[in-house]
Protein backbone atom coordinates (compact mmCIF):
# COMPACT_ATOMS: atom_id res chain seq x y z
CA UNK A 1 0.00 0.00 0.00
CA UNK A 2 1.03 3.42 -0.86
CA UNK A 3 0.48 7.03 1.60
CA UNK A 4 0.60 10.17 -0.81
CA UNK A 5 1.35 13.25 1.15
CA UNK A 6 0.53 16.02 -1.06
CA UNK A 7 2.19 18.80 0.43
CA UNK A 8 1.90 22.46 0.23
CA UNK A 9 5.69 24.13 -0.32
CA UNK A 10 9.26 23.17 0.26
CA UNK A 11 9.42 23.11 4.09
CA UNK A 12 6.67 20.66 4.41
CA UNK A 13 8.51 18.70 1.37
CA UNK A 14 11.64 18.69 3.76
CA UNK A 15 9.47 17.65 6.75
CA UNK A 16 7.66 14.91 4.80
CA UNK A 17 10.50 13.19 3.03
CA UNK A 18 13.46 13.44 5.18
CA UNK A 19 11.50 12.90 8.99
CA UNK A 20 7.83 11.73 8.30
CA UNK A 21 8.72 9.41 5.88
CA UNK A 22 11.50 7.78 7.77
CA UNK A 23 9.19 7.41 10.68
CA UNK A 24 6.63 6.13 9.32
CA UNK A 25 8.61 3.46 6.92
CA UNK A 26 10.50 2.19 9.99
CA UNK A 27 8.11 2.16 12.78
CA UNK A 28 4.96 1.35 11.00
CA UNK A 29 5.88 -0.14 7.64
CA UNK A 30 4.70 2.18 5.38
CA UNK A 31 5.70 3.16 1.90
CA UNK A 32 5.46 6.66 1.71
CA UNK A 33 5.35 9.31 -1.61
CA UNK A 34 6.05 12.79 -0.99
CA UNK A 35 4.51 15.11 -3.97
CA UNK A 36 5.37 18.96 -3.89
CA UNK A 37 1.70 21.27 -4.59
CA UNK A 38 2.01 21.83 -8.72
CA UNK A 39 4.43 19.41 -9.57
CA UNK A 40 2.30 16.94 -11.21
CA UNK A 41 0.66 19.76 -13.24
CA UNK A 42 3.90 21.75 -14.05
CA UNK A 43 3.28 25.16 -11.48
CA UNK A 44 4.83 26.56 -8.91
CA UNK A 45 4.01 29.00 -6.04
CA UNK A 46 2.39 27.66 -3.73
CA UNK A 47 -1.88 27.46 -3.34
CA UNK A 48 -3.79 30.21 -4.37
CA UNK A 49 -7.73 28.79 -3.79
CA UNK A 50 -9.51 25.58 -2.37
CA UNK A 51 -10.38 25.02 -6.40
CA UNK A 52 -6.40 24.71 -6.90
CA UNK A 53 -6.55 22.32 -3.94
CA UNK A 54 -9.47 20.24 -5.63
CA UNK A 55 -7.89 19.90 -9.04
CA UNK A 56 -4.50 19.12 -7.64
CA UNK A 57 -5.70 16.12 -5.38
CA UNK A 58 -7.60 15.48 -8.72
CA UNK A 59 -4.95 15.05 -10.38
CA UNK A 60 -3.24 12.64 -7.45
CA UNK A 61 -5.95 10.51 -7.50
CA UNK A 62 -5.96 10.17 -11.57
CA UNK A 63 -2.20 8.56 -10.63
CA UNK A 64 -2.90 6.82 -7.70
CA UNK A 65 -5.49 5.06 -9.10
CA UNK A 66 -2.69 2.39 -10.88
CA UNK A 67 -1.94 1.20 -7.59
CA UNK A 68 -3.99 -1.51 -6.12
CA UNK A 69 -4.44 0.17 -2.91
CA UNK A 70 -3.17 4.13 -1.70
CA UNK A 71 -4.41 6.60 0.91
CA UNK A 72 -3.88 9.69 -0.17
CA UNK A 73 -3.33 12.58 2.47
CA UNK A 74 -2.67 16.38 2.86
CA UNK A 75 0.02 19.15 4.49
CA UNK A 76 -1.66 22.03 3.60
CA UNK A 77 -1.83 25.01 5.88
CA UNK A 78 -4.98 26.75 7.39
CA UNK A 79 -3.79 30.22 7.74
CA UNK A 80 -4.47 30.15 3.86
CA UNK A 81 -7.55 28.95 3.18
CA UNK A 82 -9.34 30.94 0.88
CA UNK A 83 -12.57 32.24 0.04
CA UNK A 84 -13.75 30.06 -2.36
CA UNK A 85 -13.48 27.24 0.30
CA UNK A 86 -17.28 26.17 -0.15
CA UNK A 87 -19.65 27.31 3.08
CA UNK A 88 -16.78 29.83 3.38
CA UNK A 89 -19.03 32.25 5.81
CA UNK A 90 -20.02 29.24 7.85
CA UNK A 91 -16.18 27.97 8.61
CA UNK A 92 -15.53 32.07 9.21
CA UNK A 93 -17.84 31.95 11.69
CA UNK A 94 -16.28 29.33 14.03
CA UNK A 95 -13.50 30.44 16.68
CA UNK A 96 -12.47 27.50 18.27
CA UNK A 97 -9.54 26.17 16.03
CA UNK A 98 -10.30 22.44 16.33
CA UNK A 99 -13.98 23.46 15.26
CA UNK A 100 -12.42 25.34 12.40
CA UNK A 101 -9.94 22.99 10.79
CA UNK A 102 -12.46 19.82 11.02
CA UNK A 103 -14.78 21.90 9.48
CA UNK A 104 -12.43 22.68 6.61
CA UNK A 105 -11.20 19.34 6.32
CA UNK A 106 -14.97 17.87 6.39
CA UNK A 107 -15.54 20.30 3.39
CA UNK A 108 -12.52 19.14 1.40
CA UNK A 109 -13.46 15.39 2.13
CA UNK A 110 -16.98 15.91 0.94
CA UNK A 111 -14.41 16.84 -2.58
CA UNK A 112 -13.91 13.36 -2.92
CA UNK A 113 -16.43 10.91 -1.62
CA UNK A 114 -13.36 8.13 -1.41
CA UNK A 115 -12.69 6.57 1.86
CA UNK A 116 -9.16 6.12 0.83
CA UNK A 117 -8.50 10.30 1.09
CA UNK A 118 -7.43 11.78 4.82
CA UNK A 119 -7.79 15.52 4.71
CA UNK A 120 -5.07 17.43 6.74
CA UNK A 121 -4.98 20.85 7.55
CA UNK A 122 -1.94 22.32 9.50
CA UNK A 123 -3.43 24.43 12.84
CA UNK A 124 -2.44 27.29 11.47
CA UNK A 125 0.74 26.52 9.76
CA UNK A 126 3.52 24.11 9.06
CA UNK A 127 5.56 26.68 11.23
CA UNK A 128 3.16 25.51 14.18
CA UNK A 129 5.75 22.69 14.40
CA UNK A 130 8.67 25.10 15.13
CA UNK A 131 6.88 27.03 17.80
CA UNK A 132 6.08 24.04 20.02
CA UNK A 133 9.94 24.81 21.27
CA UNK A 134 10.55 28.38 20.49
CA UNK A 135 14.28 27.95 21.56
CA UNK A 136 15.21 25.34 18.79
CA UNK A 137 15.02 28.40 16.76
CA UNK A 138 18.45 29.84 18.20
CA UNK A 139 19.75 27.03 15.89
CA UNK A 140 18.91 28.84 12.92
CA UNK A 141 19.47 32.83 14.96
CA UNK A 142 22.34 32.34 17.49
CA UNK A 143 22.29 35.66 19.33
CA UNK A 144 18.53 35.96 19.14
CA UNK A 145 17.75 35.11 22.72
CA UNK A 146 15.51 38.56 23.69
CA UNK A 147 13.04 37.23 20.73
CA UNK A 148 12.73 33.85 21.99
CA UNK A 149 11.72 34.96 25.16
CA UNK A 150 9.00 36.76 23.39
CA UNK A 151 8.15 33.69 21.96
CA UNK A 152 7.67 31.65 24.69
CA UNK A 153 5.93 33.90 26.31
CA UNK A 154 3.31 34.11 23.63
CA UNK A 155 3.33 30.13 23.94
CA UNK A 156 2.86 30.55 27.29
CA UNK A 157 -0.08 32.41 26.71
CA UNK A 158 -2.13 29.83 24.77
CA UNK A 159 -1.22 27.00 27.63
CA UNK A 160 1.79 25.79 26.09
CA UNK A 161 -0.40 24.74 23.04
CA UNK A 162 1.13 26.61 20.16
CA UNK A 163 -1.94 25.26 17.65
CA UNK A 164 -3.95 27.89 19.63
CA UNK A 165 -1.50 30.23 17.98
CA UNK A 166 -4.32 32.28 15.47
CA UNK A 167 -4.31 33.03 11.80
CA UNK A 168 -4.78 37.00 12.79
CA UNK A 169 -0.92 36.87 13.36
CA UNK A 170 0.44 33.69 12.20
CA UNK A 171 3.32 31.93 14.32
CA UNK A 172 6.22 32.45 10.84
CA UNK A 173 4.96 36.52 11.08
CA UNK A 174 5.63 36.22 15.25
CA UNK A 175 8.92 34.13 14.84
CA UNK A 176 9.91 37.12 12.26
CA UNK A 177 9.15 40.01 14.39
CA UNK A 178 10.24 38.31 17.45
CA UNK A 179 13.48 37.68 16.35
CA UNK A 180 13.92 40.55 13.94
CA UNK A 181 14.36 38.62 10.69
CA UNK A 182 13.25 38.55 6.72
CA UNK A 183 10.40 36.83 5.50
CA UNK A 184 12.60 34.60 3.77
CA UNK A 185 14.03 33.23 6.43
CA UNK A 186 11.27 31.17 7.47
CA UNK A 187 11.05 29.59 3.98
CA UNK A 188 12.13 26.48 2.77
CA UNK A 189 14.87 23.68 3.96
CA UNK A 190 15.84 25.65 7.40
CA UNK A 191 12.69 25.25 8.85
CA UNK A 192 11.87 21.93 7.38
CA UNK A 193 14.61 20.79 8.99
CA UNK A 194 14.58 22.13 12.38
CA UNK A 195 10.81 20.87 13.12
CA UNK A 196 12.27 17.62 11.46
CA UNK A 197 15.04 17.64 13.95
CA UNK A 198 12.98 18.11 16.80
CA UNK A 199 11.24 14.67 16.33
CA UNK A 200 7.83 13.31 15.53
CA UNK A 201 6.76 11.79 18.63
CA UNK A 202 7.71 15.42 20.52
CA UNK A 203 5.54 17.04 17.74
CA UNK A 204 2.71 14.85 18.26
CA UNK A 205 2.88 15.55 21.84
CA UNK A 206 2.80 19.15 21.43
CA UNK A 207 0.83 19.66 19.09
CA UNK A 208 -2.67 17.65 19.29
CA UNK A 209 -4.25 17.84 15.57
CA UNK A 210 -1.11 16.76 13.67
CA UNK A 211 -0.60 14.16 16.55
CA UNK A 212 -4.01 12.55 15.78
CA UNK A 213 -2.62 12.84 11.94
CA UNK A 214 0.36 11.02 12.43
CA UNK A 215 -1.47 8.43 14.61
CA UNK A 216 -3.87 7.40 11.57
CA UNK A 217 -1.49 7.46 9.23
CA UNK A 218 0.48 5.15 11.56
CA UNK A 219 -2.59 3.02 11.98
CA UNK A 220 -3.77 2.19 8.03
Amino acid sequence: MTIYISVEGQSEEVFAEHFLKPYLRDNFSKYIKVIPFGVDRYIKGGISSFHQQVAELKKIIDRATQDRKYHLTTMYDLADLHKDMPRFEDYSKLKDPYQKVAFAEQVLKEQFPNPDFIPHYQLYQFETLVFSKPDSLLKLFPGKENGISQLQAQLEEVDHNPERINSHNKPSYRMRDALQVDDKAFKGRPIGELAGELGIRFLKDKCKHFGAWVSRLEQL
